[in-house]
């Protein structure tokens, strides 16, 4: 039993790792929408502030480049940086865009430019289709057929990464189904062993 005990721990520790990076990060690429109690989505438009030296600290980051591979590591980092730096809405495509080289400048000039999205979300799907060939129909079958295979720790890195393009396409669905779809693709050992878990905090707990 103190072997299960172990994991039964790890568990409880990646759950709150999970709920904890939520908070600090924003809800990987819903970060511009906040879940009231009703779990209805309202939209939170970014602050914009007067300060001239605003933008100052973005050339003290790295913007990563992006080539047209690994499209879907990049719009990650990019929600990331995004979360972090203050950008209006309607500035971030333009800045992703100075980022682009090779092929995916050259799409994006022949494909994305003339279109003049002002919204971030909206080249992100055509993005994930051009290069990564991936629609709702494919990110809802990676998703129900992800199970926890080896640790804990790869099957919520793996689960975060499929979380994250599934709200790309349905925007409505709530943390709660992401945590019954987390715990229920856990191995059968893990499963039989705990209760229903419990809300402490912003974070989840096994009992």
């Amino acid at each position: 039993m103190g072997a299960m005990q172990q994991q039964l721990k790890s568990i409880a520790e990646q759950l709150q790792n999970y709920n904890r990076n939520k908070s600090i990060l924003g809800e990987g690429l819903t970060s511009s929408i906040e879940r009231g109690s009703s779990s209805r989505i309202t939209t939170i438009k970014p602050p914009i502030k007067e300060n001239p030296t605003q933008y100052n600290v973005i050339h003290r980051m790295d913007f990563h480049v992006f080539n047209g591979e690994e499209a879907r590591t990049w719009i990650r980092r990019c929600n990331r940086y995004f979360q972090m730096i203050p950008i209006p809405e309607e500035h971030k495509v333009s800045l992703a865009s100075v980022y682009m080289q090779g092929r995916a400048e050259r799409w994006f000039q022949g494909h994305l430019e003339k279109r003049g999205m002002p919204s971030w979300s909206e080249p992100v799907i055509i993005i994930l289709r051009r290069f990564e060939d991936l629609n709702y129909e494919r990110v809802v079958s990676e998703f129900n057929m992800l199970h926890q295979e080896t640790t804990v720790h790869e099957y919520l890195i793996k689960f975060e990464d499929l979380e994250s393009h599934v709200l790309i396409f349905n925007k409505n669905l709530d943390e709660a189904f992401f945590m019954m779809k987390f715990i229920s693709e856990l191995k059968e050992e893990i499963l039989c062993c705990y209760h229903e878990p419990y809300y402490v905090g912003s974070g989840y707990c096994i009992s």
